[in-house]
């Protein structure tokens, strides 16, 4: 019986370690796996329209891992993927346009559970946005002009589906609509007037097809503008018909592309009303004020506005008026030298000039590339000395100067249909109109490289310096040469003062017995001609660009030589002599010691 017992005992006792060792519910062992996965489409959207190859997306997570997720379309799998991202890719292109579907995902993980993701509807549509390409411009444009932006917007290809078609394609420039157009070639043009030289610009053309896509594209460009042509057209005096008369022929212009064309006009001898305009093809009044053209402050704002903001590559300054070259009447109140303001009695004087043009160079940083005196007898060396640092050509006559009739409409047609034009051609296109729009009047004109002023003021020197050589046995024979020379006069009713530099130093050369003097008038004619790049004179016997202040008698001298002596050219030791040179010939002249002959001797 004890026996019996004792297997009793150890039977429990291994089936209980048996029982700890296997585990059993409830006594500490683990649980089933029960959980869904949990799963959503991400996309496309809900209620969105798609088309094409659609590629669906889901997302999919589980408390231990996600085996496969399946893609169903309208309650029917269509596939299935078992590695994140978990995607299908489903062709739309054979379901009916406008028809809706359902899409459905769901996930399993390994024991089997399933999530299932809410079902989405999608509409089968037209997604493709339409191509479009900008076939011009290019990368640069011209400032001042009208630039036609042309584009093509192409429908991509819907195979069955409608609509079809480009709808409207739409022009933007740094973001501001500008126009629209609807049919192809799909165009407008865009008016680049007023925008800076060296400016980058986007352009950005929209395409909207008939499902209302938009398909778009930009790119960028850069103004470029060649010239900027400043005009100072003084008509506060009896020159107002003969200005208006030459902006009439602008109307005969259509286009000033690549060129900024300002201009500050006065227009009546009573009125001092005047206004600021950009030309380009048509008439844009800036502002309007009253002014005196014969104040430098004006003309030194005219030029700092027109500088900042018209910036060019290169520019042309013109001023229209009367002129004296340096020389005012003896009898005149005001120091008239160039545009005289009737209506304020005032006018430039030559430093004036050379005092607003020096803050144009400062602002510029460099010189003014082309300056055209439309005025009289501005041809002076004493006047080309003044801005030789400021200014690279200048067109000037020595004589009297015509008005109303200057055709700058064929000045402008020839400089836009070639904008890159340098300044000295553009110098003598401007000098070669001016002398062609008078026939049948005594006129000259010139076109001078004033880096060379430096080098003919030098040869003025000797030349000087020799003469006074002379002077003692030759005085006479100097005054009679100088008589024969071909001679302008500063303004109406007076002497005829100014020579032209060319002949005298010909004519000299000519009637000599003097080596010295001889060479020294050779060498300024070579280098006259050599800083002449245009010159044309018609009713003259000479006019080579180069008039110098040369008075028949003391009285002429005296009124003069004050005025004479403020000029940079006569500070300049070339042109002190030359002043020195002509005190010593008309003293000589009126002491009468000099002797007679017809060759000028030392």
């Amino acid at each position: 019986m004890k026996k019996y017992l004792r297997l009793m005992v150890l039977l429990v006792i291994l089936g209980l370690f048996v029982m700890g060792q296997s585990g059993c519910t409830g006594c500490g062992g683990s649980t089933a796996d029960t959980t869904k996965p949990s799963v959503l489409i991400s996309s496309p959207a809900d209620g969105s329209t798609v088309s094409g190859a659609v590629t669906v997306r889901a997302t999919a997570t589980d408390n231990v891992g996600v085996v496969k997720v399946e893609f169903y379309i309208d309650g029917n799998k269509v596939g299935e993927d078992t590695s994140s991202p978990y995607e299908y890719s489903w062709n739309t292109d054979t379901l009916t346009y406008g028809s809706t579907h359902t899409i459905q995902a769901k996930a399993y993980d390994n024991a089997g559970n399933v999530g299932e993701s809410p079902q989405i509807t999608v509409t089968i549509g037209d997604t493709q946005a339409p191509l479009v390409t900008i076939n011009s411009p290019g990368s640069t444009v011209p400032g001042s002009a009208i630039v036609q932006i042309q584009a093509q917007a192409v429908d991509r290809n819907k195979k069955t589906k409608v609509p079809t078609g480009i709808q409207k394609v739409e022009f933007y420039v740094d973001g501001t609509k500008i126009g629209e157009d609807t049919t192809s070639p799909y165009q407008y043009n865009w008016n680049t007037s007023g925008l800076k030289h060296n400016t980058t610009h986007t352009i950005t053309v929209k395409a909207y097809d008939n499902a209302n896509n938009i398909g778009e594209t930009s790119i960028t460009t850069t103004i470029n503008v060649e010239w900027t042509i400043l005009m100072y057209l003084d008509g506060h005096n009896d020159l107002s018909p003969a200005i208006q008369g030459e902006l009439a022929y602008l109307n005969n212009v259509t286009s000033t592309a690549g060129i900024n064309v300002v201009i500050l006009l006065g227009l009546s001898q009573t009125n001092p009303l005047s206004y600021l305009s950009y030309f380009n093809g048509g008439w844009q009044l800036l502002t309007q004020w009253d002014c005196n053209f014969g104040d430098p402050a004006l003309l030194q704002n005219f030029l700092a506005y027109g500088i900042q903001n018209f910036p060019a590559k290169k520019y042309l300054v013109v001023l229209e008026d009367h002129g004296s070259g340096w020389r005012n009447k003896a009898i005149q109140s005001s120091t008239r030298d160039i545009c005289f303001d009737d209506i304020y009695n005032d006018s430039l004087t030559i430093p004036e000039l050379k005092s607003a043009l020096q803050s144009a160079v400062s602002l510029l940083g460099r010189k003014i590339d082309l300056m055209y005196f439309d005025a009289c007898v501005m041809g002076t060396i004493e006047v080309d000395y003044e801005i030789k640092d400021l200014v690279n050509y200048l067109v000037s006559s020595e004589a009297v100067g015509w008005a109303g009739g200057t055709r700058w409409n064929l000045i402008l047609n020839q400089l836009v249909s070639n904008p890159t034009m340098i300044p000295s051609n553009l110098g003598i296109l401007v000098a070669q109109t001016y002398f062609n729009s008078y026939p049948g009047f005594d006129r000259t004109i010139a076109v001078k490289d004033l880096s060379k002023i430096d080098t003919i003021a030098n040869d003025i020197y000797y030349f000087a310096h020799y003469l006074r050589d002379c002077i003692n046995a030759s005085a006479s024979v100097i005054m009679n040469l100088r008589n024969q020379t071909t001679s302008f006069k500063p303004y109406s009713g007076g002497s005829a003062e100014y020579i032209d530099l060319y002949q005298y130093a010909n004519l000299a050369a000519n009637n000599i017995n003097y080596s010295n003097l001889q060479n020294a008038a050779l060498s300024l004619m070579n280098d006259i001609t050599s800083s002449t790049l245009y010159c044309s004179y018609a009713g003259y016997p000479s006019a080579k660009g180069y008039s110098i202040w040369f008075p028949q008698d003391s009285t002429t001298y005296n009124a003069g030589y004050s005025k004479y002596g403020d000029l940079d050219f006569t500070q300049a030791t070339s042109g002190h002599e030359w002043w020195l040179f002509l005190y010593d010939e008309l003293i000589a002249l009126a002491s009468g010691s000099q002797t007679s002959g017809t060759r000028i001797e030392k």
